[in-house]
């Protein structure tokens, strides 16, 4: 909700949509174009793409590329500035508003959820006990990941489906296999463990 203030309008300049995992790692970042509400009806922005949250906190904001003042509205009737994280001088701060009592409230962005189905590029997958006894770990992971359990094939796929990776392993084998996704930014990804026509799917998180 970005509102006229002092300095130039600003509609239409192009600012980065940022969504951030717990560690404030950046998954999802989308460049959009400023625009002011109509009376008090906040303007929506809609993601290009899904983006598929892991449990735990999340964080929304934006960046902006100049120095002109863009003012973001400001919720005086709720309290939560230990929940606002601003991004100075190469580090993140928690805003302190025990420093600002008369700056008290919530910064007027919010993240709205959908119920979209996220398909993926097999189709009626089978599943077995072979494939549902692979495990896949750690999670998050830095970029190297173990494969324990019979696995014929592991593809990669972001969250739109698209395949990124893919890496043929030893069905016939029970060890711990290794598979390195470094060459991945950080983000979340689908992992498909294939073997036969069994097929099963996880998450898996990329966070450095």
């Amino acid at each position: 909700y970005f509102t006229l203030s002092r300095g130039p309008a600003m509609e239409g300049r192009p600012i980065t949509l940022v969504v951030l995992d717990q560690n404030k790692n950046i998954v999802k970042s989308q460049i959009i174009k400023i625009s002011y509400p109509k009376g008090s009806t906040p303007v929506r922005y809609r993601l290009d793409t899904a983006v598929v949250l892991p449990p735990g906190k999340f964080y929304v904001g934006y960046k902006q590329g100049f120095n002109d003042f863009l003012t973001l509205g400001y919720d005086r009737n709720a309290n939560f500035g230990d929940k606002l994280h601003i991004y100075a001088f190469s580090q993140w701060e928690v805003f302190d508003d025990n420093r600002f009592d008369y700056m008290s409230g919530a910064a007027m962005i919010r993240a709205v959820f959908g119920k979209g189905e996220i398909i993926s590029s097999v189709q009626n997958p089978i599943h077995s006990e072979e494939t549902a006894s692979v495990s896949i770990y750690p999670n998050p992971s830095e970029g190297v990941i173990y494969i324990s359990g019979k696995a014929e094939t592991i593809n990669i796929l972001d969250i739109s489906g698209k395949p990124l990776l893919q890496f043929n392993l030893k069905s016939s084998s029970n060890s711990t296999q290794e598979a390195d996704l470094s060459s991945l930014p950080n983000g979340i990804y689908f992992l498909q463990v294939i073997n036969g026509q069994s097929v099963k799917m996880e998450k898996i998180v990329i966070s450095r």
